[in-house]
């Protein structure tokens, strides 16, 4: 079978803040409710690893720890978790550690073995201070801003690698370049923005709202055509302008791309449905490939395929491919972002068309300048890429980027 990535929660929707916008803020379907402390055990720990890397002998293992808080599991937890990587793992197999955090618990002890076992770090941070404290408190109400800012200090002082996560709400829809020009300013060049769509609609983005927010950080992102900073979702959309699958299973063709392990074994196809009608098993009680290859998770791989009426006509149902059923889920019948998405996708396309054939000629110039085509040419001369071009016209601006000239650069030539 396929190798999957995975998503662990060691410590299920445990969690040492109390933001109130939160997925598993106080869920009536919640099937671990009642379980006052959830925590991964050694036996479901090392069950689920040996069967896990099992399946992924011909590909890359990747493990994405994430809760609630998922360093509410201890360090100790994290360092057993390498260690029966090691152990169960075939000589060879590539293993990856990604881990999404608050940042709270985050010290010097947590970014020395990040940085040791190479783990990938996902940082949740809303923006400025006061955007950022509006809801991501403490159970007392304090704000963790300091804290956060705190462990992004921490992580880059180790050279740890890590992400921004943002979450968009009702208010932060109204402030896409005050919190753009935040994580500039900080330095942040990896970013991921998730749009609030819970049923509260203090919270919850507005379709409209949210749409005027992507065209808004669009146009901050874009700069002049050199991006300087990555955006995950308009990454993942120039993923599908390139003819690629994207990383975000929302823009893929079907769902399953993922599965999920709860603190006690439990096994289910997606995060947003951690409920009783989407349990798919035990792998305690089952093998791994067994559960993954059954008709349950099959079911759900195909929640994308509708019929969706309003979908059949849209010139954009190649980019979302039908949307995400979780928020036809949330909305009861059309997915409620689509309104958001009818106004972003064609205000960018123009630009992110002229993005993807820019990216296919930036891999053909590092070819020609790696073999050395372009040594003492002069602006004036004709281009060796052989376009008939001057070099000043036509390859110049993208060898002096890649030769590190542009003091900033761009990530897309990364």
């Amino acid at each position: 079978m396929a190798c999957l990535p995975v998503l662990v929660k060691p410590t299920s929707a445990l969690c040492n803040l109390s933001c109130p916008y939160c997925f598993y803020h106080d869920r009536l379907s919640d099937p671990y409710a009642g379980v006052p402390r959830r925590i991964m055990s050694e036996p479901v720990l090392e069950s689920f690893v040996s069967q896990y890397l099992r399946t992924c002998e011909g590909g890359t293992a990747s493990f994405c720890w994430q809760g609630g808080e998922p360093l509410m599991a201890g360090l100790e937890f994290f360092v057993k978790v390498v260690s029966l990587q090691m152990k169960h793992g075939r000589g060879g197999q590539k293993v990856a550690n990604s881990v999404q955090t608050n940042g709270v618990l985050v010290d010097e002890r947590w970014a020395e073995f990040f940085k040791e076992y190479n783990f990938f770090v996902g940082l949740s941070l809303d923006g400025p201070e006061d955007l950022h404290d509006l809801h991501r408190r403490f159970p007392d109400g304090r704000g963790s801003f300091g804290k956060v800012m705190r462990a992004a200090e921490i992580l880059r002082s180790y050279d740890v690698p890590f992400n921004v996560l943002s979450v968009v709400t009702r208010r932060a829809q109204e402030e896409a370049r005050r919190i753009y020009e935040f994580f500039v300013s900080e330095e942040f060049r990896y970013l991921q923005f998730i749009p609030c769509v819970e049923p509260d609609p203090r919270l919850a983005v507005t379709p409209e709202g949210y749409g005027n927010f992507l065209c808004e950080l669009f146009d901050l992102w874009y700069d002049d055509g050199w991006p300087k900073v990555s955006i995950r979702f308009f990454d993942n959309l120039l993923q599908a302008y390139l003819g690629l699958r994207p990383d975000s299973c929302s823009l893929q063709e079907r769902c399953g791309v993922y599965f999920v392990v709860e603190y006690n074994g439990d096994l289910y196809p997606c995060d947003f449905f951690v409920e009783d009608g989407w349990f798919l098993g035990n792998l305690l009680k089952a093998p791994l490939e067994e559960i993954l290859g059954g008709p349950k998770f099959r079911e759900f791989s195909e929640l994308k395929f509708g019929p969706f009426p309003e979908c059949e006509d849209c010139p954009w149902a190649w980019v979302c491919h039908n949307g995400c059923p979780r928020l036809r889920h949330v909305s009861q019948g059309r997915e409620y972002l689509c309104p958001a998405y009818r106004k972003f996708f064609p205000y960018a396309d123009s630009r992110l068309r002229d993005l993807a054939e820019r990216m296919g000629k930036v891999k053909r110039v590092k070819k020609l300048l790696d073999s050395g085509a372009y040594r003492g040419v002069g602006r004036n001369d004709p281009c060796p890429c052989g376009s008939g071009r001057k070099f000043k016209k036509c390859c110049m601006p993208y060898v002096q980027r890649l030769e590190g000239y542009d003091p900033f650069g761009t990530y897309l030539l990364v």
